[in-house]
C-alpha cells in the first residue's frame, strides 16, 4: 500500500531548471519554508521573493528584497499567531478549532507524500532571523579557505624540503623512454 499523499513544497521541485537561475538553493528554500512560522507553512506560502520590488519599494537586489520580505512576513504573522494564541486563551472556540488544524498540519516533503516523523513547528514559535543563516555563511567560507591555504601551504612546504615533484617528473620521463 503506498504512503498517504502528503504536500509538496510550494516552490519548484529540486530538479527544475528554475534553480539554476534563482538566488538561492534548493536546500536554502526548504530551510526558509520551515523558518517560517506554523501559520504560514499551514498556507502553504512560498518563502521566495522573484522580484526586487516588494510592496512599492525596488530593492537593489533580489537578495535584500528577500531579507525584507522574509523578516517582514515573519514578523507579521508572528503577530497574527500571538493574537490567534490569546483568543485561545480566552476560550474563542473558532481560534482554537483554527489553531488545532495548524497544530496538526500536513508537512511538506520533497516528494509529496506525508511524512510521520516530520518536524512540526510549534504553533506560536518565534521565526530564526535571516540574518543569523546568513551570518553563519562567511564562517563556513573562512574555515574552508583556512583548511585549503593549510593544506596546500603544507605540500609546498614538503616539495620544497623534498624535490618531490622533481623525482616524479624525472622518473615518468625516464619510465616513457
Amino acid at each position: 500500500m503506498p504512503p498517504p499523499k502528503g504536500r509538496s513544497f510550494p516552490f519548484a521541485p529540486r530538479h527544475s531548471a528554475d534553480w539554476l537561475v534563482s538566488h538561492v538553493t534548493y536546500d536554502q528554500a526548504v530551510d526558509m519554508f520551515f523558518n517560517q512560522t506554523a501559520t504560514q507553512q499551514n498556507l502553504g506560502h512560498d518563502p521566495l521573493v522573484y522580484s526586487k520590488v516588494f510592496r512599492g519599494v525596488t530593492y537593489a537586489t533580489l537578495q535584500e528584497a528577500q531579507q525584507v520580505f522574509t523578516e517582514t512576513m515573519n514578523a507579521e504573522y508572528e503577530v497574527r499567531e500571538q493574537r490567534d494564541l490569546a483568543d485561545e486563551n480566552r476560550g474563542c472556540k473558532a481560534s482554537k478549532i483554527l489553531n488545532d488544524n495548524i497544530r496538526n498540519r500536513i508537512v511538506p516533503t520533497e516528494d509529496g507524500l506525508e511524512s510521520l516523523t516530520a518536524y512540526r513547528k510549534p504553533f506560536g514559535e518565534k521565526c530564526v532571523s535571516p540574518l543569523l543563516a546568513v551570518a553563519s555563511i562567511p564562517i563556513t567560507f573562512v574555515a574552508g579557505t583556512i583548511i585549503l591555504v593549510g593544506a596546500s601551504f603544507t605540500v609546498w612546504a614538503i616539495d620544497k624540503n623534498t624535490d618531490f615533484q622533481n623525482k616524479v617528473v624525472e622518473a615518468s620521463i625516464e619510465y616513457f623512454n
